[in-house]
């Protein structure tokens, strides 16, 4: 396994001056790290005091990073074994009490829309009884593809 520890790949970003936390700069380039495939699904991050060397920090920082990895559901601590980038689910239930936004970052992805299409017409109650008192009232109707991290996820339609 070639080591995510080559120079090539680290962040020369962190800034021990920075007003963001050590622990969260480390945590941000090992998720872009696992979010641009370098180290990919299944794979095994180095030990923590590999990371602790690479980045000049103490072994809680590095913990911190990583526990915050494994919140996320982006990798999972196996004891004796190593820390594994955990393979993407499939298919996610999503919630109504969030946004689809909001469910896609909590997934650790970025969210994105692309307008299908757009028209304009009547609202049409057919047998919907919540619906007879705008019969006829002009809306908008748009449909949207929902992407997590340019992958298509749903479509999503809306009226108003």
């Amino acid at each position: 396994m070639q080591s995510i520890l080559n120079p090539l790949y680290l962040n020369s970003n962190i800034d021990p001056h920075s007003p963001v936390p050590l622990y969260y700069q480390i945590y941000l380039d090992l998720r872009q790290m696992i979010k641009g495939g370098i180290i990919p699904p299944g794979g095994m991050l180095p030990p923590e005091m590999d990371i602790c060397r690479a980045y000049n920090v103490g072994r809680q920082t590095v913990r911190q990073a990583i526990a915050r990895l494994v919140d996320e559901d982006m990798v999972e601590r196996f004891a004796g074994r190593g820390t594994y980038v955990r393979e993407r689910a499939r298919y996610t239930q999503f919630l109504l009490d969030r946004s689809f936004s909001q469910q896609m970052l909590d997934l650790g992805r970025t969210p994105h829309s692309r307008v299908i299409r757009v028209e304009t017409g009547r609202v049409e109650s057919r047998d919907i009884p919540a619906l007879q008192a705008y019969k006829e009232a002009p809306c908008v109707t748009i449909e949207r593809l929902r992407l997590g991290d340019d992958e298509p996820i749903c479509t999503k339609q809306a009226s108003s």
